[in-house]
């Protein structure tokens, strides 16, 4: 009830305001609404016109060949960059090794190698060393039978080098 009464006071109480007041205000509601129709028009049109003028100006410089291009550019930059970088380490192998023999040491292939060829005469060693043990714990009794053991050590010690 305290509310209707507060709204009976307000209604008596509003002031009548001039018939060309409030036609004024009335012209410039519908000018405002009519503004901002005009300018919600205006933004859609500036809208389409920049997206058909983006659209021909992308035709004209063509970005997407240009985009095909700069891909296909990076892609053979990329692979001669490996090729370059593969020839320089291969030609700083090849001058580290030259300077390594100017000084008298052994290069990284001539060590692989001899590491190799220890290995190989290693294990020739080593199978002559059983050949040595194996027959003389068995004739150590009679030297006759020990001088031709060792006569066949030498030529199985000779086979072995071949």
């Amino acid at each position: 009830m305290a509310r209707t009464q507060k709204q009976q006071k307000n209604q008596n109480l509003q002031i009548p305001v001039p018939e060309f007041v409030s036609s004024g205000i009335e012209n410039g509601k519908a000018r405002v609404q009519d503004l901002g129709s005009q300018a919600e028009s205006l933004i859609k049109e500036f809208y389409e016109r920049g997206n058909t003028e983006l659209e021909s100006v992308r035709d004209r410089l063509h970005l997407d060949d240009m985009v095909d291009r700069a891909r296909d550019i990076e892609t053979r930059t990329r692979d001669r960059a490996t090729e370059i970088a593969d020839d320089f380490e291969e030609r700083l192998h090849d001058l580290q090794d030259k300077a390594l023999g100017l000084v008298g040491l052994a290069s990284r292939d001539e060590v692989t190698r001899l590491s190799k060829e220890i290995d190989r005469l290693t294990r020739k060693v080593n199978a002559l060393a059983k050949q040595l043990k194996g027959p003389e714990t068995k004739t150590r009794s009679t030297s006759t039978k020990k001088t031709t053991t060792r006569k066949s050590t030498k030529k199985a010690a000779k086979k072995a080098t071949r």
